[in-house]
C-alpha cells in the first residue's frame, strides 16, 4: 500500500480540472509496484533493480480525475511472478471508501536491464 495526496504541486496536476486526470492512476500503480520491489530488495540487503512497465489490462476508472486535496491509497497485490522476471499485479486506487480505479499491471524485471534495453532497440 502506498498513499498520495493530490496538491497543486503534484506532477500532472491540471488547474483546469483542479486535480490530476484519473488515467495517471496507472503511473501511481506502477510507482507503488516499484516501491514494493525496492522494499523486497532492501529486506534482502540488495540494491533495487530496474523494472519496466510492460502493459496494463482492464484499466477501469470510476471517476474523471483525482481532485485537489484527495488522499488516495494505492493497493498492489502480486498475482504471479515468473522466473524470467515477468510479474502481474492486481491494483486498486481507493479514495476514502470508494474504489476510484482498478487494473492489472504487467511488469518485467530482467536480470540485466541494460542488455535488455540494447537487445530491444
Amino acid at each position: 500500500r502506498c498513499q498520495v495526496t493530490i496538491t497543486p504541486q503534484s506532477a500532472f496536476y491540471n488547474a483546469d480540472i483542479a486535480g490530476v486526470p484519473s488515467y495517471i492512476g496507472v503511473e501511481y500503480m506502477a510507482q507503488s509496484i516499484a516501491a514494493y520491489a525496492g522494499a523486497l530488495a532492501n529486506d534482502a540487503n540488495e540494491p533495487p533493480k530496474i523494472g519496466f512497465l510492460i502493459g496494463t489490462r482492464k484499466y477501469q476508472t470510476h471517476q474523471a480525475c483525482f481532485k485537489v486535496n484527495s488522499s488516495l491509497t494505492i493497493k498492489v497485490h502480486k498475482l504471479y511472478q515468473e522466473e524470467s522476471g515477468l510479474s502481474v499485479f492486481e491494483c486498486q486506487i481507493i479514495h476514502g471508501d470508494t474504489l476510484a480505479c482498478e487494473a492489472k499491471i504487467n511488469v518485467f524485471q530482467p536480470e540485466n536491464p541494460l542488455e535488455f534495453i540494447r537487445d530491444n532497440q
